[in-house]
């Protein structure tokens, strides 16, 4: 496993741990690599000494005070792992709209948000003054 995590980084992944997941990954899983975070599972092999250029879940990347978690991260959520869920359904203008990269109009709690389509994890929101913000990858973008 790459380096274990730093008192500072370990503040901010447990505030949004605490904020905005319903579980909780073990401590002794969890691997940094320059900025990026990952959960490393139980059954993965030692990789000491090889170059891995992922070596787990990437949960998400450290940034100037705060925790911004990463795309892999919503994909691996069951349900009810997520504090903040935004539903939406499959057939919905809502959903279409989302992959388009649009910003969606929600109430609801302000922060990170897991987007779900009839009940399956499609990528993070962040919820801002009624607004969820799209965090879909660009490239996942349909226009």
């Amino acid at each position: 496993m790459a380096e274990k995590l730093p008192a500072a980084e370990w503040k901010l992944w447990q505030a949004f741990r605490d904020e905005t997941l319903g579980m909780d990954f073990p401590s002794a899983r969890l691997s940094i690599q320059g900025d990026r975070l990952y959960f490393v599972p139980e059954d993965m092999p030692d990789l000491k000494g090889l170059r891995v250029s992922v070596p787990g879940i990437w949960l998400g990347n450290f940034k100037k005070e705060r925790f911004e978690p990463a795309h892999p991260l919503a994909l691996f959520l069951q349900p009810g792992q997520a504090r903040n869920v935004l539903a939406l359904s499959s057939d919905s203008r809502e959903m279409a709209a989302y992959l388009r990269g649009e910003s969606l109009p929600t109430n609801g709690v302000p922060g990170w948000t897991l987007v779900t389509v009839d009940g399956w994890p499609l990528g993070w929101g962040k919820r801002v003054q009624g607004v969820v913000k799209n965090h879909l990858p660009r490239g996942w973008n349909t226009y």
